[in-house]
C-alpha cells in the first residue's frame, strides 16, 4: 500500500514538471511568433508569464533576453534597461546576445537621456555607460556608433552651457556668463558650440 501511494505521488511530481516544461517551451515559441510578427506587447506577457511561472527552465535566460528587447523594441527603454541589466546577472549567458544586449543597453541610456534644457543627470550618466561599454573588448565593432552618441551627449550637454551663457548676458550677468562659455571651451572642446563660444 506505501509502496503504491509512493509511486503515484513519484509519477504526478514527474508529470507535473513534464507539463510545466512543456508550458515553457509553448509560452517561448508563441512569444518567439509574437516578436517576429511585431506584436511586442503580446510577446511581454507570454515572457513575463515564462519568467514568473517557471523561473529556471532551459527558457528563462533567452526570455529574459527577449523580454528587454521587446520593451526597447516598444521605446520604452528605462524598462528595457531593468531587463537587460537582469539578463546580464544570470549565470547561463549566449555570448552573442551578451554583444547585442552590451550594444541594446549603450541605446538605451543614449536615448533616455532628456533635451538639452531639462536636467542633465540622465546625460552625464548615458555618457558613463557608454564609455563603460566602448572600452568592452566584446564591443569593439560598435565603437564608431558609440562614439558618435557620446559625441551628441557631449553636444546637448554643451548647448545647455551654451544658451545658459546667452541666458546669463540678457540678464547682464556678465562673469557667469563667462564661466559657462569657459565651461563649453574647457569641457566640450570636441562640439560645433566651442566656435561660437
Amino acid at each position: 500500500m506505501v509502496i503504491r501511494l509512493v509511486a503515484i505521488l513519484l509519477f504526478f511530481s514527474c508529470s507535473t514538471s513534464f507539463i510545466k516544461d512543456e508550458s515553457s517551451l509553448i509560452k517561448f515559441e508563441n512569444a518567439m511568433k509574437y516578436i517576429k510578427d511585431s506584436k511586442y506587447s503580446k510577446a511581454i506577457d507570454e515572457l513575463e508569464y515564462l519568467l514568473l511561472i517557471d523561473p529556471l527552465s532551459e527558457y528563462s535566460s533567452n526570455a529574459q533576453y527577449f523580454l528587454a528587447e521587446s520593451y526597447y523594441n516598444l521605446e520604452n527603454y528605462s524598462k528595457a534597461i531593468l531587463e537587460f541589466e537582469k539578463y546580464l546577472s544570470r549565470r547561463s549567458l549566449s555570448n552573442d546576445l551578451l554583444k547585442k544586449t552590451q550594444l541594446y543597453l549603450s541605446k538605451c541610456y543614449y536615448n533616455v537621456t532628456l533635451d538639452y534644457n531639462k536636467d542633465p543627470s540622465s546625460t552625464y550618466i548615458a555618457i558613463e555607460k557608454l564609455q563603460y561599454f566602448i572600452e568592452k573588448e566584446s564591443m569593439s565593432e560598435y565603437v564608431n556608433e558609440i562614439e558618435e552618441m557620446i559625441l551628441k551627449l557631449r553636444t546637448k550637454l554643451a548647448k545647455k552651457n551654451f544658451y545658459t551663457a546667452k541666458l546669463y548676458i540678457r540678464l547682464e550677468e556678465f562673469d557667469s556668463a563667462v564661466i559657462y562659455y569657459n565651461n563649453v571651451i574647457k569641457e566640450y572642446y570636441d562640439t560645433k558650440f566651442v566656435n561660437d563660444s
